[in-house]
């Protein structure tokens, strides 16, 4: 993002939420309006994440920290509770 930032000078942060699991993308409409769209648990709890990420930030779900934990580090941010998600869940910060 700096180079971004520099090009159309001013400060860009984005804010990540990824999640591990089955999804079913699609797209929708006629030729006249269409939309992609990604639906199912994962798709929701990834935009949860992303909800509640900082600036700058990406958090992750236990599921993909596991499957990751090789090759990146990752910090526990702690367990929230998220809006369509019945649990309380643990989260992690990349």
């Amino acid at each position: 993002m700096p180079g971004l930032s520099s090009e159309l000078s001013r400060p860009i942060r984005v804010h990540l939420g990824i999640a591990l699991g089955e999804v079913v993308a699609s797209g929708l409409g006629s030729a006249a309006h269409s939309a992609y769209t990604v639906i199912g648990d994962a798709a929701n709890l990834a935009a949860r994440l992303m909800e509640r990420a900082g600036p700058g930030e990406t958090l992750v779900t236990e599921a993909l920290r596991s499957a990751t934990e090789d090759v990146a580090t990752y910090d526990a941010a702690d367990q929230q509770t998220l809006k369509g998600v019945t649990n309380a869940v643990p989260i992690y910060r990349l």
